[in-house]
């Protein structure tokens, strides 16, 4: 993913689909299943949208599981559902202010525009009570950052600068790790934009250059480097396992799998690469086509196709992560029509165990057609899924 995907504010102006995302989409569908398998629904918690009083459009939605409750972050606010009730715990500090909420909760961040040249941000980071407990505000020129990515449970804070052009369109980037508490733990600088990749549980960063791929730790110690050009990646057990998908459109369709840095195996799937996931200690992966997916075996290299997600007509992965090392929840567009002349009126969201049981499966209402919507956020090996549109969101718990 880009910068500007990595920082979570991305979803505040959704990227709509572009033609060469509807080129891969017609390109490579997803299997039309017949007969979807028989579905075992887990419990629904809440299902809550605009009807019910729902803020919307939702930015975010994380489980926070220290909490026990869902976290919904909106352009104009942070908002706690307990019992499907909804309360209010943060606003908005200033009109231009703009809020990233961390995967998992713990933690969000306001952004507000630094003293600097315009579009730079400082920030100030608070616990989900309220209580500030840090500032990230460079004290040297110019002052701000331009991009904030955010691990889960704020285990990893890093801002980005572009250091030659603060518009980012050519040059050096620097990437400052930070604390909880505003300080600075580490600065990485870098020759161009690199698309950053956050592991699953927040412990290290992975960045994908021009020409090299890098590792850090979440306190910005470097892990490794290796040469090659990436266009996506996952990375997982402190950085000692990545996935990456080479940029070269020959290659489209393979990953590469590193492990401690070196360059181990090279796998070629049966379909362009999508999305690559890794569960937090690197033993299962994912590998997604535009709506196809398998399971990667991490010690024995084995890959195995996952069931047809349980929704008629073509789909398109907008999301997905692994909920535990045999369950995984997905976001899916849902195309009507064919092309040109076909829409994406609506979504779904599904938890699949890897023998096919479908533990949930919903569909819901789209606005637009956006990449990244519907959504999902987990925590590893808590059976919870929060799922969410613009407009809806939902909680579903489900035994293993």
């Amino acid at each position: 993913m880009s910068l500007l995907r990595a920082d979570h504010a991305f979803l505040n102006t959704p990227t709509v689909v572009t033609a060469v995302f509807v080129l891969l989409l017609v390109a490579c569908p997803g299997k039309i299943a017949a007969h979807p398998p028989p579905q075992t629904q887990g419990e629904v918690v809440w299902q809550l949208d605009t009807h019910d009083g729902l803020p919307a459009p939702v930015q975010r939605a994380a489980f926070d599981p220290q909490r026990g409750t869902a976290l919904l972050a909106t352009l104009g606010g942070l908002y706690e559902v307990v019992d499907s009730t909804i309360r209010p715990i943060a606003e908005r500090p200033a009109p231009e202010a703009k809020m990233t909420l961390a995967p998992g909760g713990g933690l969000y961040v306001w952004r507000t525009p630094s003293d600097g040249p315009e579009a730079l941000w400082a920030a100030d980071v608070f616990d989900i009570d309220g209580n500030l407990l840090g500032s990230l505000r460079p004290a040297e020129d110019p002052g701000g950052f331009g991009a904030l990515l955010l691990g889960n449970m704020g285990r990893l804070i890093v801002t980005v600068l572009a250091i030659d052009d603060w518009r980012g369109t050519h040059g050096r980037f620097l990437y400052t790790f930070w604390s909880r508490e505003g300080e600075i733990l580490n600065r990485v600088e870098r020759p161009s934009q690199e698309s950053a990749v956050v592991a699953a549980d927040g412990t290290s960063l992975l960045l994908l250059g021009e020409d090299s791929a890098s590792a850090y730790a979440s306190d910005g110690e470097p892990l490794w480097q290796i040469d090659g050009a990436y266009r996506n990646g996952a990375v997982a057990g402190d950085g000692t396992i990545a996935l990456l998908n080479p940029r070269d459109s020959q290659e489209i369709g393979h990953v590469h799998v590193v492990t401690d840095g070196r360059r181990t195996e090279v796998l070629e799937m049966p379909t362009p690469v999508h999305l690559l996931r890794l569960a937090p200690d690197g033993s299962v992966g994912v590998i997604s086509g535009i709506g196809r997916y398998f399971f990667l075996e991490s010690a024995t290299g084995e890959v195995v196709e996952g069931e047809r997600l349980p929704f008629d007509g073509e789909l398109f992965l907008s999301d997905l992560e692994l909920v535990d090392d045999s369950t995984l929840a997905a976001g899916v567009l849902l195309r009507e029509g064919e092309p040109p002349r076909h829409s994406w009126p609506r979504g779904g969201l599904a938890i699949v165990s890897r023998g096919g049981e479908i533990h949930y499966r919903g569909e819901y209402p789209i606005r637009e057609a956006y990449a990244r919507i519907p959504a999902v956020d987990v925590t590893f090996e808590v059976p919870t899924v929060i799922g969410f549109t613009l407009d809806t969101a939902v909680r579903i718990d489900f035994g293993r």
